[in-house]
């Protein structure tokens, strides 16, 4: 049987009376195991064209069921990166157990909703890293977690035993709006936790390396077609594996 990308379709979750709005893409052999990816986008959120060509690309490339949604809601969609975008971003942030919470309660209201059955994985970009990265430290459901172009540390770190994810962060080997100093936070939890870890930098490339529809660039950000395939191949990489261990 030939394998065909279904047409995305979207359903809605409500946690904590918020609606969230969620697509799904997803490679069709029914025959076969595909894995499961919960995609989190940058700061446009999951309604955006760029949310969705990733979605579509990831969904072929790892061989697996995307869900694609956001921590904004259905109704509050930030118009660029405005005070909305910046005030959820900012919570989340500083608030990482409650973010955590409300995460593991969207992977709940998902769960009846996945037609694959293989591992799940969670996968983001920019601020979505950062979300993918949280959503895998509180619940052990998630084999892998990968974290592209986001920030990857946060203020609550996980002690040993607390996760059974592996941590991947893809990096733009130029990028400006990462510090550090955030990447080395990173490094030390997960060392201390004894998970498995990546840290994984590409060369050159600057922040949003995966953003094709951002008008130009500037010196922080710009897309990088090598970057964006890189990335998607290493986590294809990164998934395959855990679907190989799981069979």
């Amino acid at each position: 049987m030939n394998a065909s990308i279904s047409a995305p379709n979207s359903f809605d979750v409500i946690v904590d009376g918020v609606a969230h709005d969620v697509y799904r893409y997803g490679v069709l052999r029914p025959e076969e195991t595909h894995a499961r990816i919960l995609m989190f986008p940058d700061y446009e959120g999951a309604a955006s064209s760029g949310a969705a060509r990733l979605a579509h690309s990831y969904s072929r490339a790892c061989n697996a069921e995307v869900l694609l949604t956001d921590l904004y809601g259905k109704a509050d969609k930030p118009h660029g990166y405005d005070h909305r975008a910046d005030a959820v971003i900012r919570r989340a942030r500083s608030h990482p157990l409650e973010a955590r919470k409300h995460l593991v309660g969207m992977l709940a209201a998902v769960a009846g909703e996945w037609r694959a059955r293989g591992p799940l994985v969670t996968v983001g970009f920019c601020f979505g890293g950062t979300l993918a990265f949280e959503l895998a430290r509180a619940d052990r459901s998630v084999v892998a977690a990968i974290s592209i172009h986001g920030e990857p540390s946060t203020e609550a770190p996980i002690s040993a035993g607390a996760t059974n994810a592996e941590f991947t962060m893809i990096q733009g080997g130029s990028d400006p709006l990462i510090p550090t100093e955030a990447i080395s936070a990173y490094t030390h939890e997960v060392d201390r936790a004894q998970v498995r870890w990546q840290l994984i930098v590409l060369g050159h490339a600057r922040h949003s390396f995966t953003k094709k529809e951002m008008a130009g660039g500037n010196w922080a950000m710009r897309y990088d077609a090598h970057a964006d395939d890189m990335a998607r191949a290493h986590a294809a990489a990164i998934i395959g594996m855990h679907m190989s261990a799981g069979k």
